[in-house]
């Protein structure tokens, strides 16, 4: 155990991700780190529901924060304690992005989850901020932390993952897709037999 963090600097060392998906109704705490190239972004989230694929909220969410510039994404479920109810989540990403804050790898760790809220209102209390305890670590063989990983194209000025409610259009020149609410275009189907250039692609053939 460790003297702690007090309460007040958490903001400045809690990645913004984290402290931003917290503070919604997600249950998930995206990396500290995460790769981003004209190719492709590579993020971890530390989800407690440990699902084969994450949601289309929880991508979205995770986009929003990042807003990556490579035209693929890929978001790697990693190999982390399951929470073993519906109504723990809040808590366990709490625990979850005090791990990272301490340097160390939440999916090592094995909560005490019946005295996770306990430490929680404690640690609000001292103002101060302590690992959540434990049962034990896991002991995870090399190759083994990501579960599951899910590549998803990255489309439009949004720098979102394609959602199936909206329209899209597809630039003539550059073949990136684009949503009609974010580029200001509607009647996108009277663009079906037409050519359409994105705004870069435009200023090229000017």
């Amino acid at each position: 155990m460790n003297d702690g963090t007090s309460l007040s600097s958490i903001s400045h060392s809690v990645p913004s991700a984290a402290s931003s998906s917290m503070s919604s109704k997600s249950r998930f705490v995206p990396s500290s780190v995460s790769v981003n190239t004209p190719l492709v972004s590579v993020n971890t989230p530390y989800d407690s529901l440990v699902p084969r694929k994450p949601s289309y909220n929880v991508k979205q969410q995770i986009c929003s924060f990042l807003r990556p510039l490579a035209n693929s994404f890929i978001f790697d479920i990693l190999n982390i304690m399951p929470q073993p109810n519906s109504y723990d989540c809040g808590v366990i990403a709490i625990a979850n992005a005090t791990e990272l804050l301490f340097g160390n790898n939440p999916a090592k760790c094995v909560w005490d989850v019946s005295k996770m809220r306990e430490h929680l209102i404690q640690c609000f209390q001292q103002q101060k901020i302590n690992r959540f305890p434990i049962l034990r670590e896991r002991r995870i063989p090399f190759g083994h932390s990501v579960k599951n990983f899910v590549i998803e194209d990255i489309h439009c000025t949004c720098r979102m993952p394609e959602d199936h409610s909206k329209s899209m259009i597809e630039c003539s020149l550059c073949k990136k897709w684009f949503h009609g609410a974010c580029i200001g275009l509607e009647g996108l189907e009277n663009y079906t037999d037409k050519k359409w250039f994105c705004s870069k692609c435009d200023c090229m053939l000017s």
